[in-house]
């Protein structure tokens, strides 16, 4: 029987509450209960480590999930000096100008 996206899912959260959640807590991250993103705050700035997940990817046959885990910075002056700079058009900043830093971890 084929396992559906919310089991995979499940699954996923309970691996990085296992090996994740208390090593990124020492750090300060932070992950909701049901949530693929840590958070945390230093000053200005907002860090992320996001586990982007592609659930039954066509491009992987026979695979539940493929993983992209990225870091992510965010600060908040810098958006606003990127929006003035575009004078507001959010699609200049591929539709995130909240989002100053986008890595994929290796």
């Amino acid at each position: 029987m084929m396992r559906d996206s919310k089991e995979v899912k499940a699954d996923l959260v309970k691996a990085l509450e296992l090996s994740c959640d208390e090593p990124l807590e020492k750090h300060g991250f932070k992950r909701r209960k049901v949530s693929l993103t840590y958070i945390r705050s230093l000053g200005e700035a907002k860090q992320s480590i996001v586990f982007d997940a592609d659930f039954f990817p066509k491009y992987q046959p026979g695979a539940e999930v493929y993983i992209r885990p990225a870091m992510q910075l965010s600060l908040k002056s810098v958006s606003d000096a990127a929006m003035n700079l575009v004078g507001g058009n959010k699609m200049l900043l591929v539709n995130a100008p909240e989002i100053i830093f986008n890595q994929p971890i290796d």
